[in-house]
């Protein structure tokens, strides 16, 4: 070998243990991206005989985390490509996702799976320093079943059974819009339901949830209808004429009806409980008023009017003179009604 080494410190930060020596350790090399170093290296360094080494120039990257690092000669004088300092990249670990730009701290993700668990890893490396990485999962939920509460329902009685549907995904809860009810069970679809007030619609709505998706929801109406007025028809009837007026109770709640269960008879305003009845036939009539209202049992009774008829005009016959205090009246057989005589003046005795 001819010529002697030297390495000398050109710019940056370093210590160099040996600077005579062309393995020479270094160390406290600054965190930068060029430590630029200068030596007349030996023959073996350059492979040139007879003669010193021409300088050499190299550039020397420290990592984070490393504490020294020892030097190579480069054969021709340039500057080294120098990497960047961080180099992140994102992997799939376990699960299913599309990662969109790996080297990307914010990258976009698709197709994420259906689970509970996908997991992404973030490694940073730098160098040859020991990576860094981390891992966050992506819990992917599905979206709930579709809700439906079910038909709405009409009732008379103060409690009822909803039917919603089963969720296949998710789970469901009855919740009270208006109107008012008590839910016996909130999360079973064909839950019982108590204490209905009597209105023409009381809402209820059926949810399905499934974690962070959005719910499905619709909703159902439950009318509780009242029970009727009770029916009084009134009281019986006897007419001598074609016509009558009847005397049915008022419907406080409900309306009312009379229709004509057997007789004969025109009944006027059918709905008006003091309805007029026309065209009375001879003999019993008889009448039914009934209040209803919606799906609940109705309430009836009837009232029975009964016309005679007019009866036969009376003729007594002629007058008479008797013999021996015996007369014959002379009268005629009734055709309608019964015939009954009476002693206006006079004396005597009517024996038949």
């Amino acid at each position: 070998m001819i010529g002697t080494g030297l390495w000398t410190l050109v710019s940056g930060g370093a210590t160099i243990t040996t600077p005579t020596l062309e393995t020479s350790g270094v160390t406290a090399v600054s965190i930068a991206t060029s430590n630029i170093y200068n030596g007349r290296s030996v023959m073996a360094f350059v492979q040139v005989q007879v003669q010193p080494c021409r300088s050499n120039v190299m550039i020397i990257q420290r990592h984070l985390l490393q504490d020294q690092i020892k030097l190579f000669v480069q054969h021709q004088l340039y500057l080294q490509e120098i990497p960047s300092d961080r180099n992140g990249l994102w992997t799939l670990v376990s699960g299913g996702a599309t990662i969109t730009t790996p080297t990307l701290e914010t990258s976009g993700v698709t197709a994420v799976s259906i689970a509970t668990s996908n997991i992404l890893q973030w490694t940073i490396s730098n160098g040859v320093c020991p990576s860094s990485s981390s891992t966050m999962s992506i819990q992917r939920d599905d979206m709930p079943t579709v809700s439906n509460a079910g038909p709405n329902q009409t009732i008379c009685a103060t409690a009822t059974v909803l039917a919603g549907n089963t969720p296949v995904i998710g789970t469901g809860l009855w919740t009270l819009v208006s109107g008012g009810a008590t839910i016996t069970t909130p999360t079973l679809e064909t839950s019982g339901v108590t204490a209905v007030s009597i209105a023409t619609s009381n809402i209820l709505q059926w949810t399905i949830s499934n974690g962070v998706c959005p719910s499905s929801s619709s909703t159902m109406s439950i009318q509780r209808d009242a029970n009727p007025t009770v029916s009084n028809a009134g009281p019986n009837q006897t007419v001598c004429s074609t016509a009558a007026t009847l005397g049915g109770n008022t419907a406080i709640i409900g309306t009312g009806l009379w229709t004509l269960v057997s007789g004969g008879g025109t009944i006027t305003t059918p709905t008006l409980e003091t309805s007029g009845l026309t065209s009375l036939t001879v003999g019993v009539n008889v009448f039914d008023w009934t209040i209803s209202n919606g799906v609940c049992p109705s309430s009836s009774s009837t009232v029975s009017i009964q016309r005679d008829e007019n009866p036969t005009v009376s003729n007594a016959g002629p007058s008479q003179i008797c013999l021996f205090n015996n007369c014959n009246n002379g009268r005629k057989s009734c055709g309608v009604g019964t015939g009954t005589w009476t002693l206006i003046s006079g004396s005597g005795t009517i024996f038949s």
